[in-house]
């Protein structure tokens, strides 16, 4: 599980919710996902807040923690719904980059 050996974590901020602050050291905020995986590849942080990135880049990404299901609901209104399938749930984790993993 993540905790203070991981001490950087970068989260988008709508993801704060779903993290313990308390079990990082520094919290890094950006304004978008993509800007926190991109980093996190880079080794800016330990360890992210995320949906979908540890199946999309299974050899890169490790899960730490599973954190449920993130259900968000954006409405649009207009004169036709332009969708009518169903909503989808993407899970959501904790990940870290294995290329900047360091063994102890």
């Amino acid at each position: 599980m993540a905790g203070k050996s991981s001490s950087w974590m970068g989260l988008a901020e709508p993801t704060m919710g779903y993290i313990d602050p308390k079990a990082w050291n520094k919290l890094i905020s950006e304004q978008q996902k993509p800007v926190v995986e991109k980093n996190l590849l880079l080794g800016v942080y330990d360890a992210e807040a995320c949906s979908r990135s540890a199946l999309e880049y299974p050899d890169k990404l490790e899960i730490l923690q599973g954190v449920g299901e993130v259900v968000t609901t954006w409405l649009l209104y207009g004169p036709v719904s332009r969708y009518s399938d169903t909503i989808i749930a993407g899970l959501s984790c904790i990940t870290r980059c294995v290329e900047h993993t360091t063994t102890t």
